[in-house]
């Protein structure tokens, strides 16, 4: 793949999807850390004029051709023709055929739960990373030796947490539904929330993330866990359905 400028906005010229998948499995494994980004004539516009856009587009190590402003702009400057890339397609197909982790970020623990069904059926080979509260941390024993355990907006107790799971019962329930756990830890509270983005907050951190060295199950405020499926999506369904008609 080769890098062109379109009115100033960088974009990959993509001659196949193999040379994409190719890229993404030497810059994952190099763990550098980046993002993609889809340019399309919209974002072209943006970037003139908003310097903030600009430089989030500049940032990307991954910017591929969306739609046909992207292709026809190459077409016209350079003479040259790039293939339009689903991008979110390729990359799950490049880390099912290596094996590698995807993390599911943002909606609710419903959607994430219908995605991550969707992936395991079309790409088996994907191992997911799985996070949820720990209704063991500290603070939430402390609530209920003084007898009180409320629902609120955000945190452990958060409304939308239908489920809520100790280390042992999330261990027991992903094992239970045919998943083999390859890695299972905890995650301190986010307390730079709090406190600010500073050193007081680093700090706790650290701090919060030597207890979970010495007890995870009391001292995480989340559980991390990268799980593979090693039944098939069929028997899964299946013992989701049971399960279901045994508790009516």
């Amino acid at each position: 793949m080769k890098l062109y400028k379109i009115l100033g906005v960088n974009c990959f010229h993509i001659n196949s999807v193999s040379d994409v998948k190719d890229f993404i499995k030497d810059f994952i494994v190099s763990e550098n850390g980046g993002y993609s980004l889809a340019i399309n004539a919209e974002k072209i516009m943006m970037y003139t004029k908003d310097s903030v856009f600009r430089e989030i587009m500049d940032g990307s190590v991954l910017p591929i051709p969306d739609g046909s402003g992207a292709t026809i702009g190459m077409k016209i400057l350079y003479n040259i023709k790039s293939i339009k890339l689903d991008l979110p397609k390729t990359i799950f197909e490049s880390a099912n055929e290596n094996n590698f982790s995807f993390f599911m970020l943002g909606a609710t623990e419903k959607v994430n739960s219908k995605a991550k069904k969707v992936l395991i059926d079309k790409y088996p080979n994907i191992n997911v990373i799985m996070s949820t509260p720990n209704i063991g941390f500290i603070s939430i024993r402390l609530m209920l030796l003084l007898g009180s355990f409320n629902y609120s907006k955000s945190g452990i107790l958060d409304k939308t947490h239908t489920r809520l799971f100790t280390f042992s019962s999330f261990k027991n329930l992903l094992i239970q539904n045919g998943f083999k756990i390859t890695e299972i830890s905890g995650v301190p509270a986010p307390l730079p929330l709090v406190t600010g983005n500073n050193l007081l907050g680093k700090s706790l951190m650290k701090i919060n993330q030597f207890f979970i060295f010495l007890r995870k199950t009391l001292f995480s405020y989340q559980i991390y866990s990268i799980v593979h499926p090693v039944t098939s999506i069929e028997l899964l369904l299946e013992q989701a359905e049971t399960n279901a008609d045994k508790k009516k």
